[in-house]
């Protein structure tokens, strides 16, 4: 059998789904953050870094040049191919040099024993930035080459995911790309990577079923020297215990025992309100309006972890989620763990971090596990926290998202 670690690639669609500013993040704007939660984490991105083999401007071409020593060093047994886009555009390449070059990529890729997903290529252009259209024979050239993608699927070592249908304004006589769903055209939005991680997190399932994150099931489980493997927070099924968290700045209502909540000055404006359902799952409710940028609401922090983190040891953490339809001038909605040392000062290490705070998180309803990038806890570490932190959009007037916590922990790997 396979494992279900990932590779990725080969354009800047796949480069800018991993960021490295103060940190390491998986990006919302990346249809990799997506993909891994909507499927419950049943396919692994083991090194981010590594495992990214995007790089902006890459057509077919240049990736057929580059990838031999990447295929021939990843752990990965999956590789995650987008629709060649480069191809088309000033490249003017036709639709079977990009079907050769992949074809030859593939087949390469099978005989070492891994496999392969194809992500079909998305529509370019779209009312508001009409330059990245495609017409006439590059069009032409575009559906061919996604008509090539879906014939490849076997069930089995080649998988195919379209998110072509949810993205294409249908009725376009230039196959425009719905409003919203990318910021220039090309690159998407987290609305547009929402739906490219959809589409791919089917493909994921339908591969690696039965391998999804066990979400943790007891408050009991936590950490010890006979426990290694609980978790490091307290209280990770996030009920009510019958003793109160902290609100903090911007609470109403009841938040779970051992967690805490806080607005940053930017969302000074905000209301979270907390209660828990009738099974006894926390809720948050965020509504009002953003007074500024970096409008950051903590929805659940803890930092007074159950344990003391080792540095050298490494450690992930994970959140079960649900939220509501409705979400509304949200840029974001990331789980991090944030630890700060002497030398690199406060690092971040999120899952479903933001871009730009002018982007916003799409308004469909929405459930999975978030995932963040394991970290190594640094020597001389002074602090750390988990957060569960949603960004508002800059100065939005009005705000809306409801959300529900099912879970939210910590666990160190070795």
């Amino acid at each position: 059998m396979i494992n279900n670690k990932i590779a990725f690639g080969p354009d800047s669609r796949s480069a800018n789904c991993v960021g490295t500013a103060g940190g390491l993040t998986l990006e919302n704007y990346g249809y990799i953050h997506w993909a891994l939660m909507l499927s419950r984490q049943c396919a692994v991105l083991e090194n981010p870094l590594v495992d990214n083999w995007g790089i902006g401007g890459n057509t077919s071409r240049d990736f057929k040049g580059r990838y031999a020593p990447l295929l021939a060093a990843t752990e990965a047994d999956t590789i995650i191919l987008t629709g060649p886009t480069n191809d088309r555009g000033s490249a003017n390449m036709s639709a079977w040099e990009s079907i050769d070059n992949y074809t030859g990529i593939i087949d390469n890729i099978l005989k070492v024993g891994k496999e392969v997903i194809l992500l079909c290529d998305t529509p370019r252009g779209d009312t508001s930035f009409t330059g990245q259209a495609l017409a006439g024979d590059q069009l032409t050239a575009h559906q061919i080459v996604r008509q090539w993608m879906l014939s490849q699927d076997n069930g089995g070592s080649i998988l195919v995911a379209d998110p072509y249908p949810d993205w294409v304004d249908a009725v376009s006589a230039s196959a425009y790309a719905r409003l919203g769903y990318t910021h220039d055209g090309l690159h998407p939005t987290p609305t547009g990577a929402y739906y490219m991680g959809k589409a791919l997190a089917g493909a994921l399932t339908r591969k690696f079923a039965g391998r999804e994150v066990a979400s943790i099931a007891t408050n009991a489980d936590l950490f010890s020297a006979a426990n290694p493997n609980g978790s490091m927070v307290n209280n990770p099924m996030v009920r009510n215990t019958g003793t109160n968290g902290t609100l903090g700045t911007g609470g109403a209502g009841t938040i779970a025992q051992y967690w805490s909540g806080t607005n940053a000055g930017g969302a000074s404006g905000i209301t979270r309100t907390y209660d828990f359902t009738e099974d006894g799952v926390q809720s948050c409710v965020l509504s009002g309006a953003a007074a500024g940028t970096a409008a950051a609401c903590d929805i659940l922090r803890q930092t007074g972890l159950h344990t003391t983190l080792v540095p050298g040891a490494t450690y992930e953490a994970f959140a079960d989620i649900e939220v509501d339809a409705g979400t509304a001038n949200f840029s974001s909605l990331q789980l991090g763990i944030e630890v700060t040392d002497p030398v690199n000062g406060t690092q971040r290490y999120w899952d479903g971090d933001r871009y730009l705070g002018t982007m916003v998180l799409p308004a469909v309803a929405y459930n999975g596990v978030l995932r963040v990038p394991k970290i190594v806890i640094p020597s001389g570490a002074t602090a750390a926290s988990l957060r569960l932190t949603a960004y508002a959009v800059d100065s939005a007037a009005d705000v809306a998202m409801a959300m529900r916590a099912l879970a939210v922990w910590m666990k160190r790997v070795k």
